[in-house]
């Protein structure tokens, strides 16, 4: 599940698997690395337009370059992350659950009895 919500949401809003995963500062890093790289984008794009004199702006390759990375790696680490969260989570609740059934006997009387833990 958590998967589909860091693919699908995710590709909107990085994250969002970490998000649902109660990892809320490292869904904090993503989403401000997705605003960082979307902003990098926008101004190589910009920067690669022909200014004035004829000439794209130098340096626009670089920003560009940089946004992609930021974009889709925050994007990636989300979607792959996240999973390895949620599975470590559970497995440190089921390590921790612990459950049981013991016989004992008591005044002469054989008793059945049930033990759970969380």
């Amino acid at each position: 599940m958590v998967f589909g919500i860091a693919l699908v949401p995710g590709a909107i809003i990085h994250g969002a698997g970490h998000f649902y995963a109660g990892k809320i500062g490292t869904g904090f890093v993503l989403l401000g690395s997705e605003l960082v790289g979307t902003g990098l984008i926008a101004v190589g794009l910009v920067g690669g337009i022909e200014t004035i004199t004829g000439e794209p702006r130098e340096g626009w390759v670089i920003e560009l370059e940089a946004g992609l990375v930021l974009f889709v790696g925050s994007w990636i680490y989300d979607i792959i992350g996240s999973p390895i969260v949620v599975m470590k989570t559970n497995k440190d609740l089921l390590q921790r659950k612990h459950s049981g059934l013991k016989i004992r006997i008591k005044d002469g009387n054989l008793k059945l009895v049930t033990i759970w833990s969380f």
